[in-house]
């Protein structure tokens, strides 16, 4: 579980071998196509969901491209069979069909029926088409996926309320104490048919949820009356225990300023503070994305925003970085604590992530750009690892996207922290391809080392180690031999040799073997 936000961690991995250094990858290698319906895909969303230790990969494609036209898809479920190997696997997972989407803006992971299995929630904002200022945006309706008894998945959307809302952004956590994870839902109160404004859904613990209508107060809203956000999350920023609520600044004035509410532990949040500005112009842009940790160690959350910009629209990117005190307030230290920020970037921030890349108990930044469309190209993933409370940019894997851009995740099973990213292709127009790049992991110690007075020396020999490209031999710690094989004769041992092999690889060394005398 997360943070104890009654969620589940969709996107940290299994520690890894490398404690603490400059993680690395391999190649980028095709795992599998989605169905042609699905090419246009943006959102990932890796979290185990058979439980058998492995992230696996639900995409959902975000048809945007079809004008007027809507059409609804269904989100795609990939198991992750280790080794670099991906299964589509919806329809054998599905009791029934899966639920099809409008425009999937946000997907987000809990046990919300409280069996112990990974349940999906939908944040649908229904069909937009940006190219026609004049479209009216009739809103979607939230799906939700609960695991069944039997250990598949089945439609439970009638479980929500019936809403045809523009949900941007959604957040999960335990609101009430109850034990039973809550949705926020962050509507845009503008937008949709039913033009339903932000709201909490309490769960009754099954899964099935209600409004609470007495859940926010002091929201800020737009100079129009509307609840106006992109981006949000839940967050112990206080630290007494209970979730409270972040909500970023929005495009629309009278909201451009993100607000934290704070949770009285019964799910009832009231206005508490606002947060530093955007970067750059005032209220020239907005908060697209956030995520919270502690970035600088002192036990505290933080908190990332990915930032985009006003005019021109969506255009560009900027990440800012907020250290908390623990009480609710937020400084801006964006300068001191993000070196080399991504402002040569074109597209905007469809997603901020949060992981341990190197196992060293810091998270670290990654940014998944937003595919072509307001550009006409996607910039590449970009990673920064964080150096004691500094993020500082590193040669990010190679992912599977080509300019048209995707999406991207964090999955396991072919290196601790390997990189799963899906083409973003518009619809008709080519079949969307998905990828895994492996981490390169040092290799692991030698084993069966065994050492032997023969004619000429002695024979040292040991078990090959998977990945190991050299072994590097030491007798009594100096090193004597580097050799791919799996043998070598010391022919000068002296009186009392003691024996360690260390396998290696483009990663780095893996630990010294038991030492042996023959």
């Amino acid at each position: 579980m997360l943070r104890g936000l009654g969620v589940f961690a969709a996107a940290s991995v299994a520690l890894g071998a490398s404690a603490g250094g400059v993680p690395s990858w391999g190649t980028p290698v095709q795992a599998g196509t989605l169905p042609a319906e699905a090419s246009a895909a943006t959102e990932v969303l890796t979290v185990d969901l058979n439980g058998d230790g492995l992230r696996d990969a639900v995409v959902a494609p975000t048809n945007l491209s079809q004008g007027d036209t809507v059409i609804t898809v269904a989100p795609v479920f990939l198991l992750n069979r280790g080794g670099g190997k991906f299964e589509e696997a919806t329809r054998q997972l599905f009791n029934g069909p899966a639920p099809s989407t409008d425009l999937a803006r946000e997907l987000l992971t809990a046990d919300f029926n409280r069996d112990g299995r990974a349940d999906v929630f939908i944040a649908d904002t229904g069909h937009v088409n940006d190219a026609d200022p004049n479209q009216v945006r009739s809103g979607g309706q939230n799906e939700l996926i609960l695991s069944t008894a039997d250990g598949r998945l089945v439609d439970a959307t009638k479980n929500l309320p019936q809403q045809m809302s523009f949900t941007h952004s959604a957040a999960v956590a335990d609101v009430n104490g109850d034990g039973a994870p809550d949705v926020f839902v962050n509507n845009l109160g503008c937008c949709g048919s039913d033009h339903v404004q932000a709201e909490v859904l309490l769960n009754d613990g099954t899964g099935h949820f209600t409004v609470e209508s007495d859940a926010l107060r002091g929201f800020i809203p737009d100079v129009y009356g509307n609840d106006h956000s992109f981006a949000c999350l839940f967050a112990d920023v206080n630290g007494d225990g209970s979730p409270d609520l972040v909500v970023g600044g929005g495009e629309e004035k009278g909201a451009n300023k993100s607000q934290v509410l704070l949770n009285d532990g019964r799910g009832h949040f009231t206005f508490f503070a606002t947060l530093p500005p955007t970067i750059g112009l005032p209220d020239n842009a907005f908060v697209i994305d956030m995520k919270a940790d502690d970035v600088n160690g002192d036990g505290k959350l933080d908190l990332v925003f990915g930032e985009t910009l006003n005019d021109p629209w969506y255009v560009g990117t900027n990440i800012q970085v907020l250290i908390g005190d623990g009480q609710g307030h937020f400084s801006d230290e964006t300068a001191s604590r993000l070196q080399s920020p991504p402002t040569q970037a074109k597209s905007w921030p469809q997603r901020v992530l949060l992981d341990d890349l190197n196992d060293d108990g810091r998270p670290d930044l990654t940014i998944q750009y937003a595919p072509k469309g307001v550009v006409p190209s996607a910039d590449p993933t970009a990673v920064y690892l964080n150096d004691n409370g500094v993020f500082r940019p590193i040669r990010a894997p190679r992912s599977g996207l080509d300019s048209d851009g995707g999406g991207i995740g964090w999955v396991n099973g072919d290196g601790p922290h390997a990189l799963f990213s899906v083409q973003f292709k518009v619809l008709g127009q080519g079949l969307s391809h998905y990828y895994l790049t492996p981490q390169s992991v040092p290799p692991g110690v030698p084993g069966r080392i065994r050492a032997v007075r023969v004619a000429g020396g002695v024979r040292v020999t040991w078990a090959a180690v998977p990945s190991a490209t050299r072994y590097e031999v030491r007798r009594n710690g100096t090193l004597i031999l580097t050799t791919s094989a799996t043998s070598t004769l010391d022919r000068k041992p002296g009186k009392h040799p003691r024996y360690t092999v260390r396998a290696v690889n483009s990663a780095g060394s893996g630990a010294s073997s038991a030492s042996v005398t023959p």
